[in-house]
């Protein structure tokens, strides 16, 4: 099985001899933040990141297939992977799908189409989470902590 080249949710962009839909022109910025911003981040503004992908019916995806795929999450937070590795901490939105250089077959079929993504990162503070082993250790302690306590009430 091929590994994704990135992946938001259940949408994988591949690169394998059996499909071909490569996520290509990705780009991204940051700025600092604005004296009047609704951003909850404490330095910068939420980032807005555009990016494509490609599809080719020959090279095993169909454009419409996909398409209707990324419209259907237009509005849901998932994280971004590239590369296996989470890209930032913040989910990131599906915000706007959109579809172009579209070409057709003698039947009208789409059997090429390059479909526009934007995304923009989800307007949450900035945290660290502990892992969840962290966490688990920590409950530990404290049940350890607690029945110690309640064994010398009874002496």
């Amino acid at each position: 099985m091929a590994k994704a080249q990135a992946q938001w949710g259940k949408h994988k962009f591949l690169i394998s001899s059996n499909q071909l839909n490569p996520m290509g022109d990705f780009s991204t910025s940051s700025e600092a933040k604005a004296s009047d911003s609704k951003s909850k981040k404490k330095k910068t503004e939420l980032e807005t990141y555009t990016l494509t992908e490609t599809c080719h019916s020959a090279a095993g995806t169909d454009p419409v297939a996909h398409y209707n795929a990324w419209r259907a999450d237009i509005g849901n937070y998932n994280s971004l992977y590239m590369n296996g590795k989470k890209w930032k901490s913040n989910p990131l939105k599906l915000q706007k799908v959109s579809l172009g250089s579209v070409k057709q077959d003698d039947f009208g079929r789409i059997r090429y189409a390059v479909i526009s993504l934007t995304f923009e990162e989800k307007n949450q503070r900035e945290t660290f989470t502990l892992t969840s082993r962290v966490t688990a250790s920590k409950s530990a302690k404290k049940a350890r902590k607690k029945s110690r306590k309640k064994k010398k009430k009874k002496k």
